[in-house]
């Protein structure tokens, strides 16, 4: 179940998310589908199932997962699209946990079937798919996701501090996360604290503004803490 969890849950961030910079991200949710994203899921299924040793079960089960997918991609784009709408500009971040919920019910689905483990899939695969989850996560979407969550509490700073273009402040993020997992990975957690003090040293002339203190905290606390939740799951496997 834990296997097809992350299975499912990766074919929608890389599809969807991808490994790109927010604005390209949430300009690409313009429309309810894309043909060329439903190839890519496509092709990732058929990895699947090639790597499940072309079994017959292999088979059921990807086409059930393309499938699926395809569903849950709709309804991302649907909440996202209706977020758009509403000035949310960057989402709300109950749609951007829209592929998680999927990943989750799909792994139902599957452990419903009596099944338990992909056909040929064995070994350290869980952690290898873990790995990758997380770094894919902790990419475009782990940026999306933290400025909706800012966004809820701080708009209009939101749309202050962040311009149209790549900002200093998401390259900041991207690096703080990756750091961030690849320390608790290796057993340093102390040293994430080192980490959120030079990105605080960086911006301390400004933490007498409320408004931009709260938006520090909020956004530093959110992003590093995806990556603490990932390098810990991560190490649990």
């Amino acid at each position: 179940m834990l296997t097809g969890a992350m299975l499912a849950t990766l074919s929608i961030l890389l599809s969807e998310y991808g490994l790109q910079w927010r604005k390209e991200a949430l300009a690409g949710f313009g429309t309810l589908w894309r043909g060329r994203r439903g190839l890519y899921r496509a092709l990732f299924w058929a990895v699947v199932w090639l790597l499940a040793g072309r079994s017959r079960g292999g088979l059921v089960m990807a086409g059930a997962g393309f499938i699926l997918a395809e569903l849950g991609a709709l309804a991302l784009r649907a909440a996202l699209r209706r977020d758009l709408a509403h000035q949310r500009l960057h989402g709300g971040p109950g749609s951007h946990l829209l592929p998680w919920v999927f990943g989750l019910l799909f792994a139902l689905a599957w452990g419903w079937l009596g099944k338990g483990a992909w056909p040929g899939l064995g070994g350290g695969v869980n952690a290898l798919l873990a790995t990758a989850l997380a770094l894919v996560a902790l990419g475009t979407w782990a940026t999306v996701l933290t400025v909706s969550v800012v966004g809820l509490v701080r708009p209009a700073q939101v749309e202050k501090e962040i311009g149209p273009g790549v900002g200093a402040g998401e390259v900041i993020g991207l690096l703080e996360r990756y750091l961030t997992f690849v320390l608790v990975l290796v057993g340093g957690l102390a040293a994430v604290g080192f980490v959120v003090a030079a990105k605080a040293a960086a911006r301390y002339p400004r933490f007498n503004e409320q408004a931009f203190a709260e938006y520090f905290l909020i956004g530093t606390l959110c992003s590093v803490g995806l990556a603490l939740l990932a390098g810990l799951m991560v190490r649990a496997l």
